[in-house]
């Protein structure tokens, strides 16, 4: 059994605030303690940039747009918890990536089983806004791509964070 993980230094490079609860530290800490286990179980899956077709798949056209637009830019404030950065664009568009090589991955059985260690995170992002320190929603954008690439009617999604994804439940709410 291998388990497939997503991590790249993309992700450390989206900095609003090195005091705010979503920062580069998170994973910093996970991707330092990844490397002191046992590495014959893991397969790295390399991200890649989501296409905004892609990422369409559950969000406007003109939101994404508009979020590429902050590219390069110090700081642009896109609701009361969520800021981008320089490098926040293409940070997104990796972590939607990411998740997606991932579901390739499994889907192809070179892995059984994984875990995308990307951000910024993703289940309060809204179909059109930013919220909660979410960019894009990483995981309705994966649920889309396994709907049209893979025909899968079924998913589950279960989010343990411990705030209500409420951009989740809002891309699917009335999903049969």
């Amino acid at each position: 059994m291998t388990i497939g993980i997503v991590k790249d230094a993309i992700y450390l490079q989206h900095i609003t605030d090195e005091y705010h609860p979503e920062n580069p530290h998170r994973l910093e800490h996970i991707y330092s303690m990844l490397e002191t286990l046992e590495q014959s179980g893991f397969d790295y899956i390399r991200p890649r940039m989501a296409t905004h077709e892609e990422i369409a798949l559950n969000h406007d056209l003109s939101y994404i747009v508009s979020i590429a637009q902050t590219r390069g830019t110090p700081r642009v404030q896109l609701d009361g918890d969520t800021a981008t950065s320089p490098k926040t664009y293409e940070a997104a568009c990796m972590a939607v990536g990411g998740v997606l090589e991932l579901v390739d991955a499994i889907q192809s059985s070179r892995v059984s089983s994984g875990f995308a260690f990307v951000r910024p995170p993703g289940h309060h992002a809204e179909r059109s806004k930013a919220m909660g320190f979410c960019v894009f929603n990483n995981i309705a954008v994966a649920a889309r791509y396994l709907e049209k690439e893979y025909g899968l009617k079924n998913i589950l999604i279960v989010d343990f964070d411990l705030h209500h994804g409420n951009g989740t439940q809002h891309s699917f709410y009335k999903d049969k």
